[in-house]
This record gives C-alpha cells, structure tokens and sequence, in this order.
C-alpha cells in the first residue's frame, strides 16, 4: 500500500541515524477485514409494524361532563402572563381568577395542589387556552 519515510533532517545528515520505514499495508488489511467482519455478523433491525386499534367510530359522541372540582383552566394570555381558575364558567367571576407567573414549578405545583383537593383524582384534567 504505502510506506511512509520518517528521518529527521535538519541542517546536516547523522550517520549513527538510520532511516525507519513503517509499512502501513498489514494495518490497512486487519481494518478491512474488520469492516468486512462486522458487515457479515450485523443483524439490521427489520421495520416494526404497529397495529393501531382506534375506538369505534360511533356517531352518537357522547361528550363526558367533567366537574369543575376536577379540572383547572389555565389561560395564557399576553406579556407571558398566565391566569387559572377553577370554577364552573356560569358562576365565574373576576375574584375566581387568579394569576402566576409562568415558571414551570409554581404550575406544577398548582396542578398538584388542585389534583389533591380533587374529589376524583383519577380523572382530574388540566385545560390550556390563550387568550390575545
């Protein structure tokens, strides 16, 4: 394949110096032999098929009703302001709404607090709306 002459010269030659020649072939032959060994000992994953059950298409949808104690409204409005509240939308009013700030730990924490106080904590649900 190909040799590579390493001497050092610089101004005069030495002659205690011998020059080394490094045969680079072997080298070159062990990593095709390498390559080709694990091109032969590789198993490729085969493509997965998935087989997606979706519900049955039902045309008379029944919407469940969720109670307003099992449900926090945030409402992500301009300048990164975030309001929630947790009330039924008839008897909802200006001192039911509350604000926060859009840190991620405050809404956690929100959602938690709500999610305990909760009468069914199984099926507590969070609902996000803009606003602007």
């Amino acid at each position: 394949m190909e040799n590579i002459a390493t001497n050092e010269q610089k101004g005069k030659r030495s002659l205690s110096k011998k020059q080394i020649r490094v045969d680079m072939t072997p080298m070159v032959d062990l990593g095709f032999l390498l390559i080709t060994f694990f091109m032969f000992t590789t198993n490729f994953s085969k493509p997965n098929v998935m087989d997606l059950r979706y519900p049955p298409k039902n045309p008379d949808h029944i919407e469940v009703d969720i109670d307003f104690r099992n449900q926090v409204t945030f409402i992500i409005g301009e300048n990164n302001r975030v309001f929630y509240y947790q009330k039924d939308l008839n008897n909802l009013n200006a001192n039911d709404i509350y604000e926060t700030s859009f840190d991620g730990n405050k809404i956690s924490k929100i959602i938690s607090d709500f999610k305990n106080t909760a009468p069914k904590k199984r099926i507590f649900h969070c609902n996000f709306k803009t606003y602007g």
